[in-house]
Protein backbone atom coordinates (compact mmCIF):
# COMPACT_ATOMS: atom_id res chain seq x y z
CA UNK A 1 0.00 0.00 0.00
CA UNK A 2 0.73 3.40 -0.26
CA UNK A 3 2.77 4.39 3.03
CA UNK A 4 3.17 8.25 2.25
CA UNK A 5 0.22 8.50 4.14
CA UNK A 6 0.95 9.02 7.82
CA UNK A 7 -1.32 6.77 8.80
CA UNK A 8 -0.78 3.91 6.81
CA UNK A 9 3.08 4.23 7.52
CA UNK A 10 2.14 4.29 11.26
CA UNK A 11 0.51 1.46 11.37
CA UNK A 12 3.74 -0.34 9.65
CA UNK A 13 5.87 1.34 12.39
CA UNK A 14 4.11 -0.21 14.46
CA UNK A 15 3.81 -3.80 13.46
CA UNK A 16 7.63 -3.68 12.33
CA UNK A 17 8.15 -3.85 16.10
CA UNK A 18 6.73 -6.96 16.73
CA UNK A 19 7.66 -8.81 13.75
CA UNK A 20 10.48 -10.31 15.80
CA UNK A 21 8.03 -12.46 18.25
CA UNK A 22 6.47 -14.47 15.19
CA UNK A 23 7.89 -17.41 14.31
CA UNK A 24 7.42 -17.40 10.97
CA UNK A 25 7.87 -13.69 9.93
CA UNK A 26 11.34 -13.91 11.87
CA UNK A 27 12.10 -17.11 10.31
CA UNK A 28 11.86 -15.90 6.91
CA UNK A 29 13.76 -12.91 7.97
CA UNK A 30 16.82 -14.65 9.76
CA UNK A 31 16.94 -17.17 6.31
CA UNK A 32 17.62 -13.71 4.38
CA UNK A 33 20.11 -12.28 6.44
CA UNK A 34 21.84 -16.28 6.82
CA UNK A 35 24.98 -13.67 7.82
CA UNK A 36 23.93 -11.66 10.40
CA UNK A 37 23.07 -13.33 14.02
CA UNK A 38 20.12 -11.43 14.75
CA UNK A 39 19.06 -9.15 11.93
CA UNK A 40 16.36 -6.56 13.06
CA UNK A 41 13.67 -6.44 10.72
CA UNK A 42 12.39 -3.40 9.08
CA UNK A 43 10.17 -2.28 6.50
CA UNK A 44 12.25 -3.03 3.64
CA UNK A 45 12.56 -7.03 4.89
CA UNK A 46 8.72 -6.90 4.32
CA UNK A 47 8.74 -5.71 1.06
CA UNK A 48 12.24 -7.97 -0.03
CA UNK A 49 12.16 -11.04 1.96
CA UNK A 50 8.40 -11.73 3.40
CA UNK A 51 6.34 -10.69 0.72
CA UNK A 52 8.59 -12.33 -2.31
CA UNK A 53 8.30 -15.71 0.04
CA UNK A 54 4.66 -15.66 0.34
CA UNK A 55 4.13 -14.69 -3.37
CA UNK A 56 6.22 -17.44 -4.66
CA UNK A 57 3.60 -19.82 -2.86
CA UNK A 58 0.88 -17.79 -3.82
CA UNK A 59 1.95 -18.25 -7.41
CA UNK A 60 3.28 -21.62 -7.43
CA UNK A 61 2.13 -23.55 -4.35
CA UNK A 62 -0.90 -26.42 -4.30
CA UNK A 63 -3.51 -25.55 -1.71
CA UNK A 64 -2.31 -27.64 0.82
CA UNK A 65 0.96 -25.65 0.80
CA UNK A 66 -0.49 -22.50 0.75
CA UNK A 67 -3.01 -23.97 3.85
CA UNK A 68 0.42 -24.69 5.58
CA UNK A 69 1.81 -20.72 4.82
CA UNK A 70 -2.12 -19.28 6.51
CA UNK A 71 -1.55 -21.79 9.35
CA UNK A 72 1.87 -20.54 9.91
CA UNK A 73 1.26 -16.72 10.14
CA UNK A 74 -2.15 -17.41 12.29
CA UNK A 75 -0.78 -20.53 14.72
CA UNK A 76 2.80 -20.38 13.92
CA UNK A 77 4.28 -23.09 17.24
CA UNK A 78 1.39 -25.69 15.99
CA UNK A 79 2.73 -28.90 15.22
CA UNK A 80 2.87 -30.91 12.19
CA UNK A 81 3.97 -33.82 10.33
CA UNK A 82 7.22 -33.08 8.02
CA UNK A 83 6.65 -33.41 4.50
CA UNK A 84 10.47 -33.39 4.10
CA UNK A 85 11.77 -36.35 2.49
CA UNK A 86 13.18 -39.28 5.08
CA UNK A 87 11.75 -37.15 7.79
CA UNK A 88 8.03 -37.99 7.19
CA UNK A 89 7.45 -39.26 10.99
CA UNK A 90 9.02 -36.08 12.47
CA UNK A 91 6.69 -33.83 13.94
CA UNK A 92 8.14 -29.76 13.65
CA UNK A 93 6.39 -26.60 14.22
CA UNK A 94 4.44 -25.60 10.88
CA UNK A 95 6.49 -21.92 10.84
CA UNK A 96 9.64 -24.38 9.89
CA UNK A 97 7.83 -26.14 7.05
CA UNK A 98 6.30 -23.24 6.04
CA UNK A 99 10.07 -21.79 5.67
CA UNK A 100 11.36 -25.03 3.95
CA UNK A 101 8.42 -24.82 1.47
CA UNK A 102 8.68 -21.35 0.88
CA UNK A 103 12.48 -21.72 0.17
CA UNK A 104 11.90 -24.59 -2.49
CA UNK A 105 9.11 -22.91 -4.09
CA UNK A 106 12.06 -19.68 -4.99
CA UNK A 107 14.07 -22.44 -6.19
CA UNK A 108 11.05 -23.73 -8.55
CA UNK A 109 10.45 -20.53 -9.66
CA UNK A 110 13.78 -19.53 -10.46
CA UNK A 111 14.00 -22.61 -12.43
CA UNK A 112 10.80 -21.62 -14.12
CA UNK A 113 11.93 -18.15 -15.21
CA UNK A 114 15.08 -19.63 -17.03
CA UNK A 115 13.70 -22.57 -18.42
CA UNK A 116 10.77 -19.53 -20.07
CA UNK A 117 13.27 -17.29 -20.82
CA UNK A 118 15.06 -19.99 -23.11
CA UNK A 119 11.92 -20.44 -25.04
CA UNK A 120 11.14 -16.71 -25.62
CA UNK A 121 15.13 -16.14 -27.24
CA UNK A 122 14.57 -19.16 -29.24
CA UNK A 123 11.12 -18.24 -30.65
CA UNK A 124 11.73 -14.60 -31.24
CA UNK A 125 13.08 -13.37 -34.28
CA UNK A 126 15.71 -10.61 -33.50
CA UNK A 127 15.16 -7.38 -35.51
CA UNK A 128 15.84 -3.78 -35.31
CA UNK A 129 12.49 -3.07 -33.05
CA UNK A 130 12.97 -1.50 -29.75
CA UNK A 131 10.40 -4.07 -27.72
CA UNK A 132 10.38 -7.31 -27.08
CA UNK A 133 6.92 -8.49 -27.73
CA UNK A 134 6.09 -12.02 -27.20
CA UNK A 135 2.93 -14.74 -27.35
CA UNK A 136 2.81 -17.73 -25.59
CA UNK A 137 0.79 -19.50 -28.08
CA UNK A 138 1.30 -22.99 -27.13
CA UNK A 139 1.33 -22.39 -23.37
CA UNK A 140 4.73 -23.22 -23.04
CA UNK A 141 5.53 -20.50 -20.12
CA UNK A 142 4.78 -20.13 -16.12
CA UNK A 143 2.41 -17.48 -17.24
CA UNK A 144 2.17 -16.67 -13.48
CA UNK A 145 5.48 -15.59 -13.09
CA UNK A 146 5.13 -13.47 -16.26
CA UNK A 147 6.15 -10.13 -14.52
CA UNK A 148 9.40 -12.04 -13.13
CA UNK A 149 10.10 -13.06 -16.91
CA UNK A 150 9.79 -10.09 -18.42
CA UNK A 151 11.71 -8.03 -15.56
CA UNK A 152 15.06 -10.14 -16.22
CA UNK A 153 14.49 -10.06 -20.01
CA UNK A 154 14.24 -6.39 -19.79
CA UNK A 155 17.94 -6.64 -17.76
CA UNK A 156 19.32 -8.65 -20.44
CA UNK A 157 18.06 -6.95 -23.54
CA UNK A 158 17.17 -3.31 -22.09
CA UNK A 159 14.43 -3.05 -24.59
CA UNK A 160 10.76 -3.11 -23.09
CA UNK A 161 9.26 -6.70 -22.70
CA UNK A 162 5.44 -7.54 -23.42
CA UNK A 163 4.29 -11.29 -22.53
CA UNK A 164 1.16 -12.41 -23.73
CA UNK A 165 -1.50 -14.54 -24.06
CA UNK A 166 -4.57 -15.47 -25.75
CA UNK A 167 -7.91 -15.08 -23.62
CA UNK A 168 -11.58 -15.74 -24.35
CA UNK A 169 -14.91 -15.93 -22.63
CA UNK A 170 -18.48 -16.47 -23.79
CA UNK A 171 -19.23 -12.44 -23.33
CA UNK A 172 -17.24 -12.17 -26.74
CA UNK A 173 -14.20 -11.29 -25.10
CA UNK A 174 -11.60 -12.05 -27.77
CA UNK A 175 -7.87 -10.51 -26.80
CA UNK A 176 -4.52 -11.10 -25.81
CA UNK A 177 -3.70 -10.41 -22.08
CA UNK A 178 -0.31 -10.38 -20.09
CA UNK A 179 2.46 -8.26 -18.58
CA UNK A 180 4.65 -5.30 -19.68
CA UNK A 181 8.19 -4.29 -17.76
CA UNK A 182 10.33 -1.02 -19.17
CA UNK A 183 12.52 1.32 -17.59
CA UNK A 184 12.93 5.02 -17.91
CA UNK A 185 14.62 6.63 -20.77
CA UNK A 186 15.34 10.24 -22.27
CA UNK A 187 12.15 10.46 -24.24
CA UNK A 188 10.07 8.15 -22.07
CA UNK A 189 8.98 8.80 -18.31
CA UNK A 190 6.24 6.59 -18.35
CA UNK A 191 5.39 3.86 -20.75
CA UNK A 192 1.85 2.83 -19.45
CA UNK A 193 0.65 6.19 -20.82
CA UNK A 194 2.47 5.73 -24.24
CA UNK A 195 0.77 2.14 -24.48
CA UNK A 196 -2.80 2.97 -23.42
CA UNK A 197 -3.00 5.39 -26.13
CA UNK A 198 -1.74 2.54 -28.61
CA UNK A 199 -4.48 1.19 -31.32
CA UNK A 200 -6.34 -2.04 -29.75
CA UNK A 201 -5.20 -1.47 -26.26
CA UNK A 202 -8.36 -2.40 -24.10
CA UNK A 203 -6.43 -1.96 -20.81
CA UNK A 204 -2.99 -1.21 -19.26
CA UNK A 205 -3.28 -0.98 -15.26
CA UNK A 206 -0.34 -0.34 -13.09
CA UNK A 207 2.92 1.24 -12.49
CA UNK A 208 4.61 3.61 -15.16
CA UNK A 209 6.85 0.77 -15.87
CA UNK A 210 5.70 -2.56 -14.46
CA UNK A 211 1.72 -2.87 -15.45
CA UNK A 212 -0.77 -5.55 -16.96
CA UNK A 213 -1.87 -4.99 -20.48
CA UNK A 214 -5.03 -6.34 -22.94
CA UNK A 215 -4.90 -6.28 -26.27
CA UNK A 216 -7.56 -6.96 -28.80
CA UNK A 217 -6.51 -10.29 -31.23
CA UNK A 218 -8.17 -8.53 -34.09
CA UNK A 219 -6.06 -5.32 -33.83
CA UNK A 220 -3.00 -6.88 -32.28
CA UNK A 221 -0.84 -6.58 -36.11
CA UNK A 222 -1.68 -2.59 -35.93
CA UNK A 223 -1.35 -2.47 -31.82
CA UNK A 224 2.35 -4.14 -32.74
CA UNK A 225 3.03 -1.73 -36.28
CA UNK A 226 2.13 1.46 -33.92
CA UNK A 227 4.30 0.72 -30.63
CA UNK A 228 7.14 0.04 -32.88
CA UNK A 229 6.85 3.47 -34.65
CA UNK A 230 6.84 5.04 -31.14
CA UNK A 231 9.57 3.21 -29.29
CA UNK A 232 12.11 2.50 -32.13
CA UNK A 233 12.72 6.30 -32.12
CA UNK A 234 13.96 6.29 -28.16
CA UNK A 235 17.22 5.35 -27.52
CA UNK A 236 17.01 2.67 -25.12
CA UNK A 237 20.87 2.44 -24.37
CA UNK A 238 20.85 5.26 -22.14
CA UNK A 239 19.40 5.47 -18.72
CA UNK A 240 17.42 8.21 -17.19
CA UNK A 241 18.21 8.74 -13.68
CA UNK A 242 15.96 10.78 -11.16
CA UNK A 243 18.73 12.22 -8.16
CA UNK A 244 18.46 13.79 -5.51
CA UNK A 245 21.59 14.37 -4.69
CA UNK A 246 25.07 15.09 -6.55
CA UNK A 247 28.13 15.55 -4.62
CA UNK A 248 32.18 14.76 -4.93
CA UNK A 249 32.61 11.76 -2.94
CA UNK A 250 35.17 13.07 -0.59
CA UNK A 251 32.88 15.87 -0.17
CA UNK A 252 29.88 14.01 0.85
CA UNK A 253 27.74 13.94 4.15
CA UNK A 254 27.84 11.19 5.67
CA UNK A 255 25.21 12.11 8.02
CA UNK A 256 23.20 12.59 5.27
CA UNK A 257 24.20 9.44 3.90
CA UNK A 258 22.84 7.28 6.46
CA UNK A 259 19.42 9.40 6.41
CA UNK A 260 19.48 8.00 2.21
CA UNK A 261 20.26 4.59 3.72
CA UNK A 262 17.62 4.22 6.14
CA UNK A 263 15.60 1.22 6.26
CA UNK A 264 12.76 2.48 8.11
CA UNK A 265 11.69 5.67 5.90
CA UNK A 266 11.79 4.76 2.68
CA UNK A 267 9.01 2.37 1.86
CA UNK A 268 6.12 2.35 -1.60
CA UNK A 269 4.87 5.90 -1.99
CA UNK A 270 8.26 7.32 -0.65
CA UNK A 271 10.88 6.10 -3.04
CA UNK A 272 14.45 5.71 -2.11
CA UNK A 273 16.60 8.73 -2.53
CA UNK A 274 19.37 8.04 -5.79
CA UNK A 275 22.46 10.15 -5.51
CA UNK A 276 25.14 10.69 -8.01
CA UNK A 277 29.28 10.45 -6.65
CA UNK A 278 31.23 12.27 -8.36
CA UNK A 279 35.26 11.39 -8.97
CA UNK A 280 35.74 8.58 -7.39
CA UNK A 281 39.47 7.34 -7.41
CA UNK A 282 40.34 3.41 -8.46
CA UNK A 283 43.43 3.09 -6.10
CA UNK A 284 41.88 1.57 -2.88
CA UNK A 285 39.75 -1.22 -4.39
CA UNK A 286 39.11 -4.55 -3.52
CA UNK A 287 37.68 -7.70 -5.82
CA UNK A 288 34.75 -9.29 -4.96
CA UNK A 289 32.80 -12.44 -6.18
CA UNK A 290 33.40 -16.20 -7.05
CA UNK A 291 34.66 -15.33 -10.41
CA UNK A 292 36.02 -11.68 -9.36
CA UNK A 293 33.03 -9.96 -10.74
CA UNK A 294 32.19 -7.60 -8.35
CA UNK A 295 34.04 -4.52 -7.09
CA UNK A 296 34.35 -2.29 -3.79
CA UNK A 297 36.07 0.82 -3.39
CA UNK A 298 37.29 1.89 -0.25
CA UNK A 299 36.56 5.97 0.07
CA UNK A 300 37.73 6.55 3.52
CA UNK A 301 34.03 6.79 5.67
CA UNK A 302 31.91 4.40 3.45
CA UNK A 303 32.22 2.25 0.80
CA UNK A 304 31.68 2.07 -3.23
CA UNK A 305 30.28 -1.21 -4.35
CA UNK A 306 29.82 -2.47 -8.00
CA UNK A 307 28.34 -6.04 -9.14
CA UNK A 308 29.08 -7.63 -12.17
CA UNK A 309 31.28 -5.36 -13.78
CA UNK A 310 34.00 -7.94 -15.03
CA UNK A 311 34.94 -5.30 -18.43
CA UNK A 312 35.68 -3.07 -15.22
CA UNK A 313 38.00 -5.73 -13.54
CA UNK A 314 39.57 -6.64 -15.72
CA UNK A 315 41.04 -3.11 -16.80
CA UNK A 316 41.89 -2.43 -13.10
CA UNK A 317 43.87 -5.86 -12.73
CA UNK A 318 45.61 -4.60 -15.67
CA UNK A 319 46.90 -1.45 -14.23
CA UNK A 320 44.40 0.91 -15.71
CA UNK A 321 43.34 3.67 -13.01
CA UNK A 322 40.41 5.81 -13.61
CA UNK A 323 37.92 8.03 -11.63
CA UNK A 324 34.29 7.04 -11.72
CA UNK A 325 31.31 8.85 -11.75
CA UNK A 326 28.68 6.48 -10.26
CA UNK A 327 24.62 6.25 -9.66
CA UNK A 328 23.15 4.44 -7.02
CA UNK A 329 21.55 4.37 -3.31
CA UNK A 330 23.04 4.40 0.07
CA UNK A 331 22.74 1.31 2.06
CA UNK A 332 23.86 0.06 5.25
CA UNK A 333 26.47 -3.26 5.37
CA UNK A 334 24.72 -5.21 8.01
CA UNK A 335 26.79 -8.14 7.47
CA UNK A 336 30.52 -8.51 7.17
CA UNK A 337 31.21 -4.87 8.11
CA UNK A 338 28.21 -4.13 10.17
CA UNK A 339 27.40 -0.59 9.97
CA UNK A 340 29.27 1.04 7.80
CA UNK A 341 28.09 3.08 4.87
CA UNK A 342 28.23 1.68 1.59
CA UNK A 343 27.18 2.89 -1.68
CA UNK A 344 24.99 0.45 -4.04
CA UNK A 345 26.47 1.14 -7.41
CA UNK A 346 23.37 0.94 -9.94
CA UNK A 347 25.43 2.54 -13.88
CA UNK A 348 28.96 4.24 -13.66
CA UNK A 349 31.06 6.23 -16.36
CA UNK A 350 35.20 5.88 -16.68
CA UNK A 351 37.02 9.32 -16.46
CA UNK A 352 40.36 10.15 -16.67
CA UNK A 353 42.13 8.85 -13.75
CA UNK A 354 43.45 12.93 -11.08
CA UNK A 355 45.46 12.14 -8.63
CA UNK A 356 44.63 13.13 -5.21
CA UNK A 357 46.73 15.66 -3.38
CA UNK A 358 46.77 17.18 0.04
CA UNK A 359 44.42 19.88 -1.57
CA UNK A 360 41.72 17.52 -2.14
CA UNK A 361 41.72 15.76 1.24
CA UNK A 362 41.53 19.42 3.11
CA UNK A 363 38.77 21.33 0.70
Amino acid sequence: MDLSYLENKRIVDEGVKYLSEHAFLMGLIKEAHYNVQEPIPSIKDIGWVIGPNINSIIRLGTQPQKNIIFLALTTPNLLVFSSKKGHEDEQVPIYDEAIRLCDNAKKRQTTAINKSIKIIEHNVVPDDHNSIIYIDEDQELTFELSGLIANKLLSVTNKPVILLKHYTDNKGIDEYRGSVRGKAVEGLTNLKNVIKDVTGVTMAEGHAFAFGLNVEKEAFPTFKTHLNSILDKIDFNTNLYIVDLVADYHQLNTDIGRIMAADNVWCHGVDKPQAILQNIPTDNYEVMGANGQHIKINCGQFDVVMFNVPNLVRLLEAGEKYNLNVVGEFDIDKSYNVGRLQFMVKDYEQKEHTQLTIWDYAF
